[in-house]
């Protein structure tokens, strides 16, 4: 839940998680492998993230989207990107 008591959506999270990192759409798809607009429809709510997607976030970007407690982590201090 978000502080005002709303389920924050997996899109949202996504998009939060790429500008804490100071990550560019471009350079966030670069590092999954995908297109940029992949990303956007994403991020967009357009599409759905698919499993094995979330699954390469989570490695990536070292944040489970899917966390229940994920508002409760704040991203005072979000891990590093990881080199692949």
């Amino acid at each position: 839940m978000s502080e005002n008591g709303t389920f924050l959506p997996v899109r949202r999270r996504l998009s939060i998680v790429r500008a804490a990192l100071g990550m560019t759409k471009a350079a966030a798809a670069e590092k999954l492998g995908v297109d940029p607009t992949i990303l956007t429809r994403w991020e967009s709510g357009s599409h759905p993230i698919p499993d094995v997607r979330m699954a390469q976030i989570k490695e990536v970007f070292g944040v489970d989207l899917e966390d229940e407690r994920w508002e409760r982590h704040k991203f005072l201090a979000l891990p590093a990107i990881k080199n692949t």
